[in-house]
C-alpha cells in the first residue's frame, strides 16, 4: 500500500473502533431506535416487502461463500476468489468476537413472519457461535458484501463512474434490506461497512491483489 492507502486504512480502523465504543455504551441507541421505527412503518407496503425479501437473498453469507468458491475454481478469477474467501472467513470470525465484546442485542422488533413465509423465504441469520447469537454489531452480512464490492472495483477492467456506482450500490441495498428486515440497527450496518473495508483493504494488500492485469 502507498502512503495514502495506509493513512486511509488506519483512519478506517480508528473510526470503526470509535463507533464500536459508542455502540457498546449505548450512545447510538436513540438514533438507531428512530431509524428502526421508520422502517417498521414501511412494512405496510406488501410490494416493497416482497422486493426487499428477495433482494436480501443476494447478500446471504451462504450465497457469497458459494460465489467465492466458484471464483477459486475458475483459473482466470482464482486469486480474486481466494482473497474473497479469505476475507469472508476473517469477517465471520472477527465479527463473532466483536459482537461478544460489544454485546449489542438485535432489534426487539421482529419483521412480521407472515410477510415472508408465504413466499417460502427464510431470512438468513448470522453465521456465528451460539455465544454471539442475537447480537448484532457489527453486521457481518454488510461487511462481506462491502468487501466484495471493494475487491470487484479493485479488479475492474473499466473504471467508469457508472460501473463504480453500480458496484457500490450493492452494499447500500444490502444494508437497506437488512435494516428493513429488522435484523440490524443503523450503527450495526455502518460498523459492518467499515469492517468490510478494513478487511478488504488489508487482505488485498497482504495477498498482493493488484489492479487488473497486474
Amino acid at each position: 500500500m502507498d502512503y495514502s492507502s495506509i493513512t486511509t486504512f488506519f483512519l478506517l480502523i480508528s473510526v470503526f473502533v470509535a463507533l464500536s465504543l459508542l455502540v457498546s455504551i449505548g450512545a447510538t441507541s436513540v438514533l438507531d431506535d428512530l431509524i428502526s421505527s421508520v422502517f417498521r412503518v414501511l412494512h405496510g407496503n406488501n410490494t416493497l416487502n416482497l422486493i426487499v425479501i428477495n433482494l436480501s437473498l443476494l447478500g446471504d453469507t451462504s450465497t457469497l461463500l458459494l460465489l467465492a468458491i466458484a471464483l477459486t475454481i475458475i483459473k482466470r478469477t482464482r486469486k480474486v476468489g481466494i482473497v474473497f474467501l479469505t476475507c469472508i472467513l476473517i469477517i465471520i470470525i472477527s465479527s463473532m468476537y466483536i459482537k461478544i465484546l460489544v454485546g449489542r442485542h438485535t432489534p426487539p422488533i421482529i419483521f412480521p413472519h407472515s410477510l415472508y413465509t408465504s413466499q417460502k423465504q427464510i431470512i438468513e441469520e448470522e453465521v456465528v457461535s451460539p455465544l454471539a447469537k442475537n447480537l448484532s454489531y457489527p453486521a457481518s452480512h454488510v461487511a462481506i458484501v462491502t468487501c466484495f464490492a471493494y475487491i470487484v472495483e479493485l479488479k475492474m477492467v473499466s473504471k467508469s463512474k457508472l460501473l463504480t456506482i453500480l458496484i457500490w450500490s450493492y452494499p447500500f441495498f444490502m444494508a437497506f434490506s437488512r435494516l428493513y428486515l429488522m435484523q440490524y440497527y443503523l450503527a450495526d450496518v455502518i460498523g459492518g461497512f467499515l469492517l468490510g473495508l478494513v478487511v478488504g483493504i488489508g487482505i488485498s494488500s497482504i495477498m498482493h491483489l493488484n489492479w487488473y492485469g497486474k
